[in-house]
């Protein structure tokens, strides 16, 4: 546990820990219907996540906290900003619990492999295109385009999966060459 912890203070890992911090803030500005600085919270947090990574393989900043708190980041901000656009009926419940059970899930496969190989899996392109879809169409819900919720938000949400299994299969395989 202690490798995660080395060399945490740097740029790209500060960026993140911003985005923990601005996850209930968004969550907060969407329940209470204050959508424009929700949506600006979320530009802001979105850029850091772009720019986190960028700068840390740019700069070879990559660390074993960063592999840690930038997905934690990611899934803190989508399951409290859907939340709160379930409780203000702005998304359909049934995109939200498919997305946060699949967040769950891998968090049990990430903690699963890590403790079998010692690191922490980083996403691959698949995966960051699916959630990047998946973030633009709730986006979308936010600045108001309704005609995305329901029957649409169906392809970003089998994309995910589909980077889901992907990832489970890419983690087994690193499993089975190790041995």
């Amino acid at each position: 546990m202690s490798k995660i912890f080395e060399n945490m203070w740097n740029i790209p890992n500060l960026m993140s820990i911003v985005r923990l911090i601005l996850a209930p803030v968004a969550a907060f500005l969407i329940y209470y219907d204050y959508q424009g600085y929700a949506i600006f919270a979320l530009v802001i947090a979105g850029s850091f996540d772009i720019l986190d990574g960028i700068i840390a393989r740019k700069y070879n900043l990559v660390t074993e906290f960063g592999k840690l708190i930038d997905p934690l980041a990611d899934k803190a901000m989508y399951a409290l900003v859907l939340i709160a656009m379930v409780l203000t009926d702005q998304i359909v419940v049934w995109y939200v619990l498919l997305f946060i059970l699949r967040d769950v899930l891998i968090l049990i496969g990430t903690l699963s492999f890590s403790s079998k190989v010692h690191e922490i899996p980083q996403a691959d392109k698949f995966g960051k295109l699916s959630i990047f879809i998946n973030a633009m169409s709730i986006f979308l819900i936010i600045c108001g385009v309704k005609e995305i919720n329901g029957i649409f938000l169906l392809i970003p949400l089998i994309l995910l999966y589909l980077s889901t299994i992907n990832y489970i299969l890419k983690g087994m395989d690193i499993i089975k060459n190790q041995k």
